[in-house]
């Protein structure tokens, strides 16, 4: 299983930045340590556990920095796990996953039956792209149809560029994506309140 980091030291130096971050920030939240079968996932929960943003493992952050070797099984997995952990938390509301770019990918991977709607923000996984995973299963991926979900990219993405996923998108998920005009891949970043409105949507429609 191949690590995010090229040394020790890189990684203790992106997890100092992260903590550095979380401390500076003004909006009421908790951080957790969650024991899963990707090793420790360092889990933040917003305000009265509206939102929980995940470290995803394997990815520059806080969480186990090993990325595993069969990633669609062992990715679907982990996301079940956490899944359960946020229901056991919550008492009533919809559940909503939004994953960003290869957390989309891994989005992908949650049981469509255990959620209440899906967001994937210029996703990997349905196509292949330089430094990120290929394209996902059929078997995994057609599970989505008709489902309520959205998918979110950039008209200038470089990673997934808007025609190609299109036609990925209406392929396969029978979806047209969301194309948010004279934003590139950090949608999270370049259109912030545009994505939340999204997942606004999908919660209220789940």
């Amino acid at each position: 299983m191949a690590s995010a980091y090229r040394g020790d030291r890189h990684a203790e130096q992106v997890r100092e930045w992260c903590r550095a971050a979380l401390a500076r920030w003004t909006e009421p939240h908790e951080t957790h340590d969650v024991d899963t079968s990707l090793g420790p996932t360092h889990v933040v929960s917003l305000g009265h556990g509206d939102g929980v943003c995940i470290y995803l493992p394997g990815q520059p952050g806080i969480s186990c920095p090993v990325r595993p070797e069969d990633e669609v099984p062992a990715y679907a997995s982990w996301l079940a796990e956490l899944v359960s952990w946020v229901r056991s938390r919550r008492d009533q509301g919809p559940l909503v996953i939004a994953g960003h770019s290869r957390g989309a990918a891994v989005a992908l991977s949650a049981d469509p039956d255990a959620v209440d709607g899906l967001a994937l923000l210029s996703p990997a996984g349905l196509v292949g792209t330089t430094g990120a995973p290929g394209a996902y299963p059929e078997r995994v991926v057609a599970r989505w149809k008709g489902r309520n979900l959205r998918v979110v990219v950039g008209e200038h993405d470089a990673f997934f560029p808007a025609a190609r996923l299109r036609e990925a998108s209406r392929s396969r998920l029978g979806k047209d994506p969301v194309v948010l005009r004279g934003a590139g891949h950090l949608l999270l970043d370049e259109e912030p309140e545009r994505v939340t409105e999204l997942v606004a949507e999908l919660c209220r429609t789940g």
